[in-house]
């Protein structure tokens, strides 16, 4: 689990340190049968509430503090986190959430945590798919040799396979004394020599492609 946030807030050990977060959806379906028309089965999947519950501890803190307050004030809380998986994942979003829990209790070395149980209110939760990440193969620069004189530019151009990766490059010279490149690829020959262009993915820096320019008087 990745972004877990409470009210839009990402948690960490700054602000309050989760020890445990669980979640389960009670759909509460129910079975309509049929007789009479020769078919074994259920004739309906019936569905009704969608209501999200479960769990969280979290080392005592300012943050959990104003979390535990909030079942007196009766305010709810959000909660929003992350599940990857090699198909992708999926972002949960549970907008309105109603806690309880009891007032947590420890001695002077003790490491107090509170338990807060939560229950879907009225705003019912979104689950988004999240597609699969895209896996860079290469990237390449064309042209992949070029001559430029002293003070004048050539455009590389970086295209990093495959189709509908991201296109973000970083651009590097080999020797700045001899070639410089802009953030867009736009190589401009600053002395007689040569250089080494590198263009690197900004999604798989382990990607990268090369072009040799030679600078002419």
């Amino acid at each position: 689990m990745t972004g877990l946030k409470i009210n839009g807030v990402q948690l960490g050990e700054d602000n309050a340190c989760v020890d445990s977060f669980n979640l389960q959806f009670d759909n509460s379906v129910q079975t309509q049968r049929c007789i009479g028309n020769g078919n074994p089965f259920p004739g309906n999947i019936i569905p009704t509430t969608f209501t999200p519950s479960g769990s969280i501890t979290m080392s005592w803190s300012k943050a959990a503090y104003n979390y535990w307050k909030s079942q007196q004030t009766g305010d709810a809380l959000s909660f929003e986190f992350t599940l990857n998986n090699a198909d992708g994942g999926y972002t949960f979003l549970l907008p309105e959430m109603e806690v309880s829990g009891d007032w947590p209790d420890g001695g002077s070395t003790d490491i107090i945590q509170v338990e807060l149980s939560y229950t879907g209110r009225r705003v019912p939760p979104t689950i988004t798919r999240l597609p699969a990440p895209i896996v860079i193969a290469a990237v390449d620069i064309s042209p992949g040799t070029a001559s430029v004189a002293v003070g004048a530019t050539v455009d590389l151009e970086a295209a990093v396979t495959p189709v509908g990766a991201s296109q973000l490059v970083t651009w590097t010279t080999s020797d700045a004394t001899k070639a410089s490149v802009s953030a867009t690829g736009l190589v401009k020959g600053v002395a007689v020599g040569t250089a080494t262009i590198t263009a690197t993915s900004k999604a798989d820096v382990t990607k990268t492609d090369t072009a040799t320019i030679t600078i002419t008087a």
